[in-house]
């Protein structure tokens, strides 16, 4: 199964949404209506829920701009607010071999990757962890003529990391939801809140 979401994961409870939605810059956004984690994979607009001791926030946008600027504004006002909480941004896009995130601790960058079926790894920032490394480990590392590392499974298929990126992904949300969310039923079943635009910005945008 292909799989796209755009997710970040705060550590704990974040028990006001209006403060929550000032940090990510969608203040005056208002519930629309009732929904469940599942409408993050992917989320169509804002969704907000809390899953396994974790706060999670759904947006088609957001994720992105912290991924391609961990120092940006947003990235910035995100970690300022919750300095003291492990935050983890991703991006999957199957279609194009698309998976990404960044994660913070303490108030600081830890790692960041980034990795398409186009551009191969274009962002790569921070120690390696050991989730990445559980995926890897299960293929053979060799060199191919282009000196690019590939890895090959025991029937010999070679995959390029970007081909990985997926399950990476995966594993890195485990670390914080204790499943991954491809083996995790219980994740796409929780309550969450679909949010809407500000009047003013829905007629602006017609949406």
């Amino acid at each position: 199964m292909g799989w796209k979401t755009d997710l970040i994961l705060i550590e704990g409870d974040v028990a006001s949404r209006e403060e929550l939605l000032e940090v990510i810059g969608r203040p005056g956004y208002s519930i629309h209506k009732r929904g469940t984690c599942g409408d993050m994979f992917p989320p169509r607009s804002l969704v907000i829920g809390a899953y396994s001791g974790c706060t999670l926030v759904a947006d088609p946008k957001l994720p992105t701009s912290i991924i391609d600027y961990p120092a940006g504004q947003d990235a910035n006002r995100l970690v300022a607010n919750f300095a003291d909480r492990q935050i983890l941004c991703c991006v999957l896009h199957s279609v194009v071999n698309l998976a990404a995130f960044a994660l913070y601790e303490k108030g600081e960058l830890k790692r960041c990757f980034a990795a398409s079926g186009d551009d191969g790894v274009f962002a790569s920032t921070g120690k390696v962890l050991s989730a990445e490394r559980k995926v890897t480990s299960q293929y053979a590392e060799i060199s191919n003529g282009d000196g690019e590392i590939v890895y090959v499974d025991d029937d010999g298929e070679t995959f390029t990391l970007d081909a990985l990126g997926e399950d990476i992904v995966f594993e890195i949300v485990s670390m914080m939801t204790g499943k991954r969310p491809d083996r995790d039923e219980e994740l796409f079943s929780a309550p969450a809140d679909i949010y809407s635009k500000p009047p003013v910005l829905r007629a602006l945008f017609r949406w």
